[in-house]
């Protein structure tokens, strides 16, 4: 009889942590603040879809990180389950995703619809700067044929 009932359990933690939801990613993205991992140092896994799985498995999860710099023994990073993405910012070292039966990511700042994370680089005059400035991304310092467009400003520096 206790085998049975161990089994029953078995089965029925499985069904309460099992959902059908996939994981939405997007590559250098990092979801900061919102955690609920188990562990607060994070999961060491071996792949983004490893870290998707560990949210899948969890009711509370609906986004997470993967931050490759904290790569170590053999592992390619840790994952760190969220609450939310609301926290979205660009990281060249991380990777993140949202839970399809979750929210959508939000919009990043500094992240334009093509999902390219600064195109201020490439404005060589002040329209030209001025027509990819979503607040805070990018803004032209200097005179109109001798300035330059910078990134994450919505001011000039000094």
């Amino acid at each position: 009889m206790t085998v049975f009932w161990m089994l029953l359990t078995a089965c029925l933690i499985s069904t309460v942590n099992s959902r059908n939801a996939t994981c939405i990613v997007r590559p250098q993205a990092n979801c900061k603040k919102f955690d609920l991992d188990p562990k607060p140092e994070g999961i060491y896994v071996d792949s983004f879809s490893e870290c998707c799985a560990f949210c899948t498995t969890n009711a509370k999860c609906k986004a997470w990180t993967l931050d490759y710099r904290k790569a170590a023994d053999g592992h390619i990073g840790r994952c760190y389950l969220k609450f939310s993405c609301d926290g979205l910012e660009m990281d060249q070292d991380a990777i993140s995703g949202v839970m399809s039966d979750g929210e959508p990511f939000p919009f990043a700042p500094c992240q334009f619809t093509d999902l390219s994370w600064s195109k201020c680089e490439i404005a060589t005059f002040p329209g030209m700067c001025d027509t990819l400035d979503f607040p805070g991304c990018c803004h032209w310092c200097g005179l109109p044929d001798s300035g330059s467009c910078n990134a994450n400003r919505t001011a000039c520096p000094g």
